[in-house]
Order: structure tokens, then C-alpha cells, then sequence
């Protein structure tokens, strides 16, 4: 089964990128500006999230991720550019160090 993917980035320029990624690859991808408005989609628990570290008004990833977690989320990465040393991730979120698709670098 093809897995779903969601991004969660405040930047309209990454998730119009994703998204013209995604249906080029034939990816099953959902993009939001924030997480609010992807709780309102209801999505599957098991959806692959990729969440921006920075998202707007002073929200942080790694925060927004605990959030997600506690309501059932469990396979959840954080985009970023930064370096890992520049702050603390849950224990369950993985750190993407990249704003570009993950399938993009899939050998399959």
C-alpha cells in the first residue's frame, strides 16, 4: 500500500512545490499551512507527516509534534534546515534536515 503523506509548512512556495512533486511521482500528499487546519481534515492516524520546524506566528514544529502525538499521530518527521545541535526533538519525531520531498531520494 502506498503510504499517505502530509505536509504541515507555513510557506505557500514549499507546499506548491511538494504538491508538483507528488503528482508527477503519483504521490498521495495533503499540504497545510498549519496544523489546525489539518486537524480539521480528519486524517488517518497513520498518515506520514512532515511538519515545519519554523511555521508562522512563533509556532514551533517540535511543539506542534508533541501536540500531534497526544492525539494519536505517531509517524511524524520535522523539516528543517537547521542544524539538530539548534534545539530538542521528541523522542518519537524523526528530523527531516530538508525542505525537499522525501521521494525524491527513494531509489524505488
Amino acid at each position: 500500500m502506498t503510504p499517505h503523506f502530509v505536509l504541515i509548512d507555513d510557506s505557500a512556495l514549499v507546499r506548491r512545490s511538494w504538491e508538483v512533486s507528488a503528482k508527477s511521482s503519483q504521490i498521495l500528499l495533503n499540504t497545510y499551512k498549519d496544523v489546525p487546519s489539518f486537524l480539521l481534515a480528519n486524517h488517518n492516524k497513520n498518515v506520514v507527516i512532515y511538519l515545519d520546524r519554523n511555521l508562522s506566528e512563533g509556532m514551533l514544529g517540535e511543539r506542534e509534534a508533541l501536540k500531534l502525538i497526544q492525539l494519536g499521530f505517531g509517524n511524524i518527521s520535522l523539516c528543517t534546515t537547521m542544524s539538530a545541535f539548534d534545539f530538542v526533538l521528541p523522542k518519537t519525531v524523526c528530523l527531516y534536515e530538508s525542505k525537499s520531498p522525501p521521494w525524491e531520494f527513494s531509489d524505488s
